[in-house]
């Protein structure tokens, strides 16, 4: 990509971006008794005198429990206590909110002559209890963030999903823009799900908001490596986000921001029969057009929800999403699509979904997904898909052990166009070399097992192995992907874990676009072989840390550094293009740091990532690739001045990233490449809100500052070349302009 094409599309990138406006902090569910659990005698050596669970506390101060992983008879003691417990709802500006929890409940032995029931009295030290509201890591599984926090923090535009970024391991692959490298795999390489339905754009176009709307996230969870079995088809990570709890009472919330407008609406049926909807229209053409003559920028996107309870253990979810957006521009100096330069990215999803309680703490699941995407590229390449997808599941105790077993299939069909685009930025190898033009749809189908075999007080052991198969015309792939997981519980507080798993993919083009994902490019399948282990500590004042080193190797991944930096190589008057193979193996090596501290009026949480990555090409050289920044550095902080105004600041500080540049060896005439890094990169941002009880409603006002700090971040090299086409060190940094912008946002939540 040429220098001034890469400039003015993070320009117009940055300029589309929005600062947040936000909700008003949750306070925490309040213990004020717990019954224990009542278990016989021998079963109480097992458990232990106490068993740590995680409830959902209604308006009323009932507590249900969240978890699964426990077996039937264990699973009725819980219920039991719970059922006999006494807590206060979780509170937001004043009103009762539903919210998750973790409660820690005494065990102890079941009275053998019956007595009557004791009289649940307040203990007189506090129960450890510890809200969900927070980035709360697991070592067992994954990082686990409560959206309604999370969503009130600056420079995530009041989108949740953006807070990933800010974790261990993830490195966005520019500032503001939402392309995410996973501790060293591609964008494409990590899948994103709302409700358990893959949503194939996350972010609208020019680092836009979410596709999903905040107020319908609830529990979100980030595996970086070493994702459960169900989770398959992907090299990368995976990024969850459950649906939040809907209740069955009129409610909703409407915003009103610098660029677009949203807004969520809940409507009853009865108590067992509920319908929500939610979504966003975005105008950002008018502000983005004043900047940019010629830019025209409109997206919206929807989500409907309706839930059906029999009343009978059968629970029924109807579910449809779907997002537009189309960024159409006439800038002379932005030639990279071709003459036409429309960017159109489109997707629709609808499922249905049905779960049966078979007693005993079994489920059984089955769902159909139907979906519809579309990306168009200017004239570079466009995809049209449409996709089918029937899934299975049951989940079930045997003996202390918890199972899960599923199957699903991926069947789709469409068409593809491409290949009339000469600039390398776009039409690289996988385009120019015909990939596309001959490129078909794809069905993938799995099967999958999953494990839980617990000791509790001890350790915990999570086995899953799935088995995947890929059928293009005539073409069969299949391969399977074992992975493991152990936690040990090495004394109160600490856990030591560690994880090795084996992932496949299909090759992709490295950005995560609706349909592009189905199609087949003839390149074979990506594998990457992901580990990791380190130790959880829990501290005094409310802090956590976690430490963790991971490693992973990949092998016949697509880079973007073989085919989408410019290639192209002038040796006076004559040029050409490097024809490279995109595939190659890498390795990356680091150490994940998380460090938070939990609290109503001040919390935050600093994450560093240490990491080293190499590559070596299909062809035999070797590279650094772009994704290798050495050293992220992710600061969050919240503080409440007093009730309702809070300030919030956000830091990010990084080292640069390796750019390349080809050039021919005259002796040998062989190709070779150039590297530099670039500089250093920090940015910070600020906001203030202010929220309130207006009687009607909640209302919360807020002005944030993306970029405070004036950054210009590093984005390119300019180079000088001599006369046999070599770049003379060291070539000229590009960075994007510093974007400042401050933004309103009201925000009334009924």
């Amino acid at each position: 990509m040429s220098g001034r094409s890469a400039l003015a599309i993070v320009v117009l990138a940055s300029i589309a971006a929005t600062a947040p406006a936000h909700a008003q902090s949750v306070q925490p569910p309040a213990v004020i008794a717990l019954a224990p659990v009542e278990l016989d005698a021998p079963r109480v050596a097992e458990v232990g005198a106490s068993i740590d669970v995680r409830v959902i506390v209604d308006r009323d101060g009932r507590a249900s429990l969240d978890q699964d992983v426990m077996e039937p008879e264990l699973r009725a003691a819980v219920e039991d206590a719970l059922a006999r417990s006494r807590l206060a709802p979780a509170m937001r500006g004043g009103t009762a909110v539903i919210a998750r929890a973790r409660v820690r409940l005494d065990v102890r032995a079941r009275e053998v002559a019956p007595v009557e029931p004791p009289e649940i009295t307040p203990p007189s030290i506090e129960p450890s209890f510890r809200a969900l509201a927070r980035a709360t890591p697991e070592p067992t599984s994954a990082t686990i963030l409560e959206a309604e926090e999370v969503r009130d923090l600056p420079g995530l535009q009041g989108d949740p999903f953006r807070v990933v970024e800010t974790l261990p391991g993830v490195v966005p692959l520019l500032s503001g823009l939402p392309f995410l490298y996973v501790r060293g795999a591609p964008p494409a390489g990590t899948i994103t799900l709302w409700d358990d339905i893959p949503v194939p754009s996350l972010f609208h176009v020019a680092a836009g908001p979410s596709t999903i709307h905040a107020a319908r996230l609830g529990e979100m969870r980030l595996w970086p490596g070493v994702a459960p079995a169900r989770y398959g088809r992907h090299v990368g990570g995976v990024v969850l986000g459950a649906a939040a709890p809907i209740e069955p009472h009129l409610g909703g919330e409407v915003e009103l921001r610098l660029l677009d407008v949203n807004g969520m609406i809940t409507v009853p049926i009865d108590r067992r029969h509920v319908v929500q909807a939610s979504g966003r229209y975005g105008y950002p053409g008018l502000i983005v057009g004043a900047a940019f003559p010629g830019v025209e920028l409109d997206y919206w996107d929807y989500q409907l929800t309706a839930d059906l309870d029999d009343g009978h253990g059968g629970h029924t979810r109807l579910v449809a999403i779907g997002a537009y957006d189309r960024l159409r521009q006439d800038l002379a100096d932005i030639e990279t699509l071709g003459e036409q330069s429309d960017v159109l990215l489109h997707f629709h999803r609808v499922e249905a979904r049905h779960v049966r309680a078979l007693g005993g703490g079994a489920e059984f699941g089955a769902a159909l997904r139907l979906g519809y995407d579309q990306s168009q590229l200017g004239e570079a390449v466009g995809a049209e898909v449409w996709s089918a997808s029937p899934r299975l599941w049951s989940a079930f105790s045997l003996g202390f052990a918890r199972l899960r077993i599923g199957a699903d299939l991926v069947a789709s069909g469409g068409r593809i166009d491409s290949g009339r685009s000469e600039d390398p930025a776009i039409a690289g190898a996988l385009i120019a070399e015909g990939a596309y033009a001959g490129a078909r749809t794809r069905t993938a189908a799995g099967a999958y097992a999953e494990a839980l075999l617990p000791i509790p007080g001890v350790l915990r052991l999570e086995l899953g192995a799935r088995v995947d198969t890929w059928v293009t015309a005539r073409e069969v792939q299949a391969a399977p992907s074992p992975r493991a997981r152990l936690v040990v519980h090495a004394w109160e507080g600490v856990d030591v874990h560690a994880a090795v798993g084996l992932a496949h993919q299909p090759a992709v083009l490295f950005l995560p676009l609706p349909g592009f994902a189905e199609l087949a490019v003839d390149r074979g399948l990506q594998r990457a072989l992901q580990s990791d282990w380190g130790v959880s500590l829990t501290l005094p004042l409310g802090i956590s840390l976690e430490a963790q080193g991971f490693f992973h190797y990949f092998d016949q991944v697509l880079l973007p550094d073989l085919y989408v930096q410019d290639r192209e190589i002038c040796v006076e008057s004559w040029c050409t293009q490097v024809q490279i193979d995109p595939r190659a193996r890498a390795r990356v090596l680091g150490l994940e740091v998380l460090a938070r501290r939990e609290g109503r009026d001040v919390s935050a949480w600093i994450s560093y990532t240490l990491s080293e990555a190499t590559a070596r090409a299909h062809e035999g050289f070797e590279f650094v690739p772009g994704f290798d920044v050495r050293h992220v550095i992710q600061a969050m902080g919240r503080a409440r001045i007093w009730e309702g105004l809070e300030i919030a600041l956000r830091v990010l500080v990084r080292s640069g990233r390796v750019v390349g540049r080809y050039f021919i060896e005259p002796t040998g005439l062989t190709a070779l490449r150039y590297e530099q890094r670039l500089p250093w990169f920090f940015r910070g941002d600020a906001e203030i809100a202010y929220a309130w009880d207006a009687g009607w409603g909640r209302l919360r006002v807020s002005l944030g500052w993306t970029n405070v700090t004036l950054s210009e971040e590093p984005i390119a090299l300019e180079c000088n070349y001599d006369s046999n086409g070599r770049p003379e060190a060291p070539c000229a940094v590009q960075s994007a302009p510093a974007i400042f912008l401050p933004s309103l946002g009201i925000r009334a939540q009924l």
